[in-house]
């Protein structure tokens, strides 16, 4: 009897907002467009964001990983690896 492995498969959707994905060129821009992308809550609960950059450090997306309480949050590293492969993200920056 011959056995199968099935493997699921991880489905990312994105829709772009970047008109033009913008040039990451040092840490001041990214911090910029992490504040673009940030919602109200920033100064009173501890989130994570990950940005996935090209080769050429264009912007390919911002996502919003993570979200905790006042004191820290917990990242899902196997989530932000899985996200980062299968947009075939070349680098990355994150900010807590």
């Amino acid at each position: 009897m011959k056995m199968i492995n099935v493997i699921n498969e991880i489905q990312v959707g994105y829709k772009p907002t970047f008109y033009g994905n913008p040039l990451v060129k040092n840490s001041k821009e990214a911090k910029e467009i992490f504040q673009q992308n940030w919602d109200n809550e920033i100064a009173f609960i501890e989130s994570f964001y990950l940005m996935l950059l090209s080769r050429k450090n264009q912007v390919i997306g911002v996502k919003k990983m993570s979200q905790g309480s006042i004191v820290g949050t917990i990242t899902p590293i196997r989530e932000i690896l899985a996200i980062a492969l299968k947009m075939q993200c070349r680098r990355n920056h994150n900010l807590p």
